[in-house]
């Protein structure tokens, strides 16, 4: 309702009408309008508010975005800037400096959700990259031996759709179970009664590596473990909090491919290999056609154990580069790659890298974009030539932290 002057027509918006309006604006015009007044900053603090709006963003293009998480010195935390699906810097997300002292990276992006850590006291916190929001976590158990860096400590945060809820994961080579803490009213660390098979590789694990949460459970990429003849893949299930064990298809089990990893690929668990044409092992594989090509096979089932195999032909001026990172699928559905090379020569050319973005239903369609650091405006702070550079696909997500660690309950 509009206040008017006597006389004046008044203007009269149905609240059913400005809940639809709200739903599709971008998260930064939605943080501005919880000003508006006292109704509107409800409803935009609302669970089932922010559950709505991030089903709306899967689907919304102006709702993706890509995080750099850049580091410009070693042992430096960093700062993640967003981009457009692009590669353009935006300024539609906060940007995010960290110090070891106010809050460092720690886990993997999840929901837009990540764990830092503060030096200043052993303390963790869990942090909304849409809004900024960050609250305080419980402390994990023996907290100044957890974060200290020869013991090789892993937290993981993870989403459990089947109850509705986070947890953050926590193991660490000197304890012989890992931890459980689940976001809720009520906080505090469970000790996993299930051991790890491969507990040291798990511990290694740190923000930025191969570790992913889908389907409801984290897996991780680490050295090759064999039971019964089989390789296989160790993956903590978030719902009944237990260790499993995922038989690998058999393509990953006989050495055919130099590089391998693991990502998240259209909500499917996908492990990826990469056969290269130089410095691999070209020569001692029968089947040539699979130089330059990434192979997928994603996890269409687990609980059978169902998988299904695509490939993706990298552009020829891409095959010779030695590192390549699967970021994810796009909300448009492509597939996202950053590749970069080694060689000086190269990185005059390529600078950063390229990002490219594959079409799985179309093999010959794919686009490329140069990251160029050295063309963005430096008042953003970020050297041309920076030592780190992760890439991550974000969803706008808005909700309210706090309501989480009241209800543990997020909706989403």
């Amino acid at each position: 309702m509009m206040s008017c002057k006597p006389g004046q027509i008044q203007w009269y918006l149905p609240e059913e009408l400005i809940f639809v309006i709200l739903l599709w604006l971008p998260a930064k015009s939605l943080m501005r309008f919880k000003a508006v007044c006292k109704a509107w900053y409800a409803l935009i603090r609302d669970p089932s508010f922010a559950q709505t709006h991030y089903a709306n963003s899967q689907t919304r293009p102006c709702a993706s975005h890509l995080l750099f998480h850049i580091t410009n010195k070693i042992l430096d935390p960093g700062s993640i800037h967003p981009a457009s699906p692009n590669g353009a810097f935006s300024n539609q997300l906060p940007v995010h400096r960290f110090d070891a002292k106010g809050g460092a990276p720690l886990t993997s992006i999840v929901n837009g959700l990540i764990c830092l850590w503060r030096r200043d006291g052993y303390r963790l916190d869990l942090l909304n990259l849409t809004t900024g929001e960050k609250i305080a976590l419980p402390d994990p158990p023996d907290p100044s031996r957890a974060f200290r860096f020869k013991f090789l400590p892993s937290f993981q945060l993870g989403f459990d759709p089947i109850h509705n809820q986070y947890k953050v994961f926590y193991c660490s080579s000197m304890e012989r179970n890992p931890f459980v803490l689940t976001l809720s009213s009520n906080m505090s660390w469970r000790k996993v009664e299930d051991v790890p098979l491969a507990k040291f590789s798990l511990s290694m694990n740190k923000y930025g590596s191969r570790n992913v949460c889908v389907d409801g459970s984290i897996f991780w990429s680490f050295e090759r473990l064999i039971v019964d003849g089989q390789r296989v893949v160790q993956y903590f299930d978030l719902a009944d909090e237990k260790f499993k064990l995922l038989s690998i298809h058999d393509q990953f089990g006989d050495g055919k491919f130099d590089s391998e990893f693991i990502t998240n690929i259209g909500g499917k668990f996908t492990m990826a290999g990469l056969v290269k044409r130089f410095g691999g092992n070209v020569e001692n594989h029968h089947n040539h056609e699979s130089v330059g090509k990434i192979t997928l096979w994603r996890l269409i089932n687990k609980n059978d154990q169902v998988w299904v195999k695509s490939e993706i032909e990298l552009p020829e001026e891409m095959v010779s580069f030695r590192h390549f990172n699967i970021v994810g699928t796009t909300n448009t559905g492509k597939v996202l790659i950053k590749a970069y090379p080694c060689l000086p020569r190269d990185l005059r050319k390529w600078a950063w890298g390229v990002l490219l973005f594959c079409d799985l239903r179309n093999r010959g369609n794919y686009e490329t974009r140069k990251l160029r650091f050295e063309e963005i405006d430096y008042s953003a702070k970020i050297p041309p030539w920076p030592i780190g550079l992760n890439v991550s696909l974000h969803v706008e997500n808005i909700l309210p932290l706090h309501l989480l660690v009241q209800s543990g309950k997020p909706n989403l």
